[in-house]
């Protein structure tokens, strides 16, 4: 009786919404994931793989980056945006999966070009935004080109590179397919 006429009393009422604007301060940074994929990553010299360990360190990263835009960029002879930046970095994982499979560059192993294609992943946001910029480097350091990547284009742009290797220095026989 009166308890279900209360009900019908809140339901005639309808809902409410207020909306009230927020200036909202961002602190995360943008940041580039620049994985090598090039033949070397195949090696087992750590478990199961240098590709898939590297994978999986990305995923890690990915649910540790929250208020951060991420872009992600494979190389081997050439660098290519695989994903562009987002501000959900946990579908990376996803992205990743199909990492053996679709979207692999040339063959070789270019440092550089994983750095030249990491700084254009930026977003045209990112270039002008006062937020701070990283490129995170996983790479097993093998360089088919001995070109050093431009450190004065990260200098000018303000951009941080942290290195990961992924081996173990007595390395392993490259598979070859």
């Amino acid at each position: 009786g009166l308890a279900s006429l209360a009900l019908v009393v809140v339901a005639l009422t309808g809902p409410y919404v207020d909306v009230v604007e927020r200036n909202v301060t961002q602190s995360g940074i943008d940041v580039v994931i620049a994985l090598d994929v090039s033949q070397s990553m195949a090696v087992r010299d750590v478990d199961p793989d240098r590709l898939r360990a590297a994978k999986q360190f990305v995923q890690r990263l990915g649910d540790d980056l929250k208020q951060s835009r991420v872009a992600l960029v494979l190389f081997a002879g050439e660098g290519i945006t695989r994903y562009p930046a987002t501000a959900d970095p946990r579908v990376l994982g996803e992205t990743l999966d199909s990492v053996t499979t679709a979207f692999r560059p040339p063959g070789g192993s270019s440092l550089r070009s994983g750095v030249d294609a990491a700084l254009k992943a930026f977003s045209q946001e990112a270039r002008e935004s006062a937020r701070r910029k990283a490129v995170i480097l996983l790479t097993d350091g093998e360089d088919t080109t001995a070109q050093a990547p431009d450190v004065e284009a990260l200098k000018a742009r303000n951009v941080r590179v942290f290195t990961i290797g992924v081996g173990t220095p007595s390395g392993g026989p490259i598979p070859t397919y």
